[in-house]
């Protein structure tokens, strides 16, 4: 199992916000995998980022909901780019 992080996003309260899961390298991770990930773990959305191979660009990530993957979404988002802000990743592209 890959490590993975639990976010309340759009709060600054405790268990008030958005739940957001995010792995920070899914490089490890077979394509059929993050679906179902994304749906054992049961958030809206679960986020899976990968490195980046130029150290001045920015990562891949892509979004799961417990259903199907997402082309965008603002809360993953957000939530992602602030892991990159914590851990002084690139921000997600």
């Amino acid at each position: 199992m890959n490590d993975y992080h639990v976010y309340d996003v759009f709060t600054d309260a405790p268990f008030s916000g958005n739940l957001l899961s995010a792995i920070p390298d899914a490089s490890a991770l077979h394509e059929s995998q993050l679906l179902l990930m994304a749906r054992k773990i049961n958030f809206s959305e679960t986020t899976f980022a990968y490195p980046t191979k130029n150290p001045k660009g920015t990562a891949k990530v892509r979004i799961f909901t417990p259903a199907t993957e997402l082309a965008f979404a603002d809360h993953p988002t957000f939530g992602r780019a602030s892991l990159c802000a914590i851990s002084g990743a690139q921000a997600p592209k």
